[in-house]
């Protein structure tokens, strides 16, 4: 379930992203049962230092264009 990856810039700090997880995400966010489909989350700062703050998890690819459109992410 690759492919969608949708972004919105909320302050200097902190961005929202809609997208499946990847090593480094899951490596900054706290322990999940299942990392299949998309994530919506909240990343604060960047790089090795990035804090990850999961809102949502999105198990379809119709469900995450659905939270997009909602959301007016790009």
């Amino acid at each position: 379930m690759e492919g969608l990856y949708f972004t919105a810039k909320i302050d200097e700090e902190r961005t929202l992203y809609l997208a499946p997880l990847t090593d480094r995400h899951l490596a900054a966010a706290e322990p999940l049962d299942n990392i299949d489909g998309y994530f919506l989350f909240e990343q604060r700062g960047t790089g090795d230092f990035a804090d990850i703050r999961i809102i949502a998890h999105v198990p379809t690819e119709d469900g995450a264009l659905r939270l997009r459109q909602m959301l007016g992410m790009i």
